[in-house]
């Protein structure tokens, strides 16, 4: 599940609309019961990336998911030629990076050590990976330390989005999410929007409810054609008989004798 900003923000207003996003705060969600990972994620959606620093035409435009710990172990990119940044990448906001497979063929990156770079700002590639368990968007996008990504000058002039990501034990994501606002941001709990995945049991009875509706519709309708083919095939053999019918009735058939 994923708490993330309710309103649309500028960086002007971002102190009164992120007063959530936090490390502290992501701890005390981390803190609820049912919660196995709790870390921040940063979006910056189309950023150009470019492997050469002087080259301005060979630029690609990707996803940029700035995470810190907490998330990257929710996100749990798989495949990884490298490594995955850790805790100390994260406080010292090494310029480190991990791309996906997709955008390191784009870039012409096939092993980590290579150099990419987002405005001036010089990234050394640590880790190649190839899917990722939750978050689907950074299977096509790249991962980096949050504190490097609010390094000055890496996506000014951009609006980033911002989210408190929840990875919780299975079955536990609805009670989570009624707790997760007043955890994150106890004194404007209506700032924060929570979204979580249905309920096992709740979403089990809709599908069987749907399931069940479908039945019955579909049961209506071949009872309905049903007399309609009966009635079609009926009309169908009498025309088929008109004249055999006319010369019996003429050599003085009756009904019984002619219906057969």
């Amino acid at each position: 599940m994923t708490a993330r900003d309710a309103g649309v923000r500028s960086e002007d207003d971002g102190d009164a609309n992120l007063r959530w996003f936090t490390s502290a705060a992501a701890e005390k969600a981390r803190s609820i019961a049912g919660v196995v990972h709790a870390g921040r994620i940063t979006t910056v959606k189309a950023v150009d990336v470019r492997r050469l620093y002087s080259a301005t035409d060979n630029m690609v435009a990707v996803d940029v998911y700035a995470v810190d710990r907490e998330s990257l172990a929710a996100i749990a990119p798989s495949g990884v030629v490298g490594r995955a940044f850790d805790e100390g990448h994260v406080s010292r906001a090494d310029p480190v990076v991990m791309l996906s497979k997709a955008v390191a063929s784009r870039l012409g990156v096939a092993q980590p050590g290579a150099a990419v770079f987002i405005g001036d700002i010089g990234l050394t590639v640590i880790g190649i990976y190839d899917d990722v368990a939750r978050v689907p968007g950074a299977a096509g996008g790249i991962i980096l330390p949050i504190t490097a990504q609010e390094a000055p000058g890496m996506t000014s002039g951009q609006i980033p989005g911002h989210q408190i990501f929840l990875e919780t034990v299975p079955g536990t994501a609805v009670q989570v999410g009624r707790q997760a606002a007043v955890a994150v941001s106890p004194a404007l709990p209506e700032l924060v929007e929570v979204s979580a995945p249905p309920d096992p049991k709740t979403l089990r009875q809709e599908v069987e409810d749907s399931v069940t509706q479908l039945s019955v519709v579909v049961s209506l309708v071949i009872l309905a054609l049903g007399p309609i083919s009966i009635g079609n095939t009926t009309a169908v053999r009498v025309v088929l008989r008109t004249p055999e019918i006319g010369l019996r009735r003429a050599l003085g058939a009756r009904r019984a004798d002619i219906f057969p």
